[in-house]
């Protein structure tokens, strides 16, 4: 496709480097130690951040968004506000906790291990289109972003991103099905995951080189690519009608919270925030200015799909009546990270070093302000 040609030309970090005489696709099984070394130090890092606030670990883990999932988790959807919390994350806790007791234990646990997985699938994915030392900063970036603590604490993050990415990933190689359905597990972890049929379904024109499957036509896997994050979606408002009459719930439920988030018109919160000086030192402004210019650059450097999966959310997020909420919506956006990854590699390695230590500095402090029961967004 022409997009997809124009992206490509454009994205001129990618190239081989060494990686060159063997499929790009091939897991960098050499490099998961430092992935998996990066991964423990910023999780330590996190949790040290909790420890040490001095607030009691289960009311620390427990504030927000983490109790609406956590008591989803133990009674099931009970009133129609919950709705606003799609079921793939706390159905999960449910199930597991059955069998091991805690379900907050066992959402730590599976954040654990999404974070983990997450962290490995970005490092995979970015090889394909990074040279090595790109790709680690990529990796670099996500575990110590000022918001990383939300891969680790009760919330949805780590299994959408985790998700997202391993879609991606397998369509990248072929996997059309497999990569269909971690499409329908991002579309029933959060209410933007159905957008993920965009991305996926432009994914499905780009050829693949795979045995991984019968060999298929690019409309045919376009279509399936599309249909399972519509799927999950529908799905999910099947129940809504069943359990409380109305399948449009996932929507209406918003209205609980409309007091605090509202839609509004695109980018005025944001235009109303660059003209108060406090917003500047507050941490939602200057991360939403960070992800809209690195979303730009992913839009115009990058492979069509790329951009397609930035491109709505964070137009949505930019069109909410206050910019609280937006550095989170975009976390889980991880070509922006792979933007930022290749675009730090290009920089000296005293700016490198400055911008992690910086991101991870303000990490802690936003994590003992989560622990302290802090609303941070």
């Amino acid at each position: 496709m022409a997009d997809e040609a124009k992206g490509t030309e454009h994205l001129h970090h990618a190239r081989p480097d060494d990686a060159a005489g063997r499929n790009p696709l091939a897991p960098p099984t050499q490099d998961l130690p430092f992935v998996l070394g990066a991964w423990c130090v910023s999780r330590l890092l996190v949790y040290g951040s909790i420890l040490s606030s001095n607030a009691s670990l289960p009311t620390a883990l427990e504030s927000w968004d983490a109790s609406w999932i956590l008591e989803i988790a133990r009674t099931g959807y009970q009133n129609p506000p919950q709705a606003a919390f799609f079921p793939a994350f706390p159905e999960a806790v449910s199930f597991a906790s059955r069998l091991v007791g805690s379900p907050l234990l066992v959402a730590l646990f599976l954040n654990t291990f999404f974070s983990m997985a997450g962290s490995a699938l970005l490092y995979r994915l970015a090889r394909t289109q990074l040279p090595r030392h790109a790709a680690r900063l990529a990796v670099l970036v996500l575990l110590f972003h000022p918001l990383s603590f939300y891969l680790t604490v009760p919330y949805t993050e780590a299994l959408f991103f985790t998700a997202s990415v391993g879609a991606f990933w397998l369509a990248e190689s072929g996997s059309t099905v497999s990569a269909g359905l971690l499409g329908a597990t991002a579309a029933l972890t959060r209410n933007t995951g159905v957008l993920l049929a965009l991305p996926l379904s432009s994914l499905g024109f780009r050829p693949v080189e795979t045995k991984a499957e019968p060999p298929r036509n690019s409309w045919t896997r376009a279509a399936i690519l599309a249909f399972f994050p519509l799927a999950g979606l529908a799905g999910y408002m099947l129940f809504t009608s069943i359990r409380f009459g109305d399948p449009l719930l996932l929507l209406h439920a918003q209205e609980h919270w409309r007091d605090h988030i509202q839609l509004s018109w695109p980018f005025a919160a944001l235009f109303r925030d660059v003209g108060r000086w406090r917003a500047w030192v507050d941490h939602h402004l200057p991360l939403s200015l960070i992800g809209l210019v690195l979303a730009y650059r992913v839009w115009t450097r990058w492979p069509r799909a790329y951009g397609l999966l930035v491109a709505p959310p964070l137009l949505l997020s930019f069109s909410l009546s206050k910019l609280a909420i937006t550095p989170r919506l975009h976390f889980v956006l991880f070509p922006l990270w792979l933007e930022a990854g290749a675009w730090l590699a290009e920089a000296p390695r005293w700016v490198q070093a400055t911008v992690l230590g910086v991101a991870a500095a303000l990490g802690v402090v936003l994590a003992r302000s989560f622990a302290v029961g802090i609303w941070v967004d």
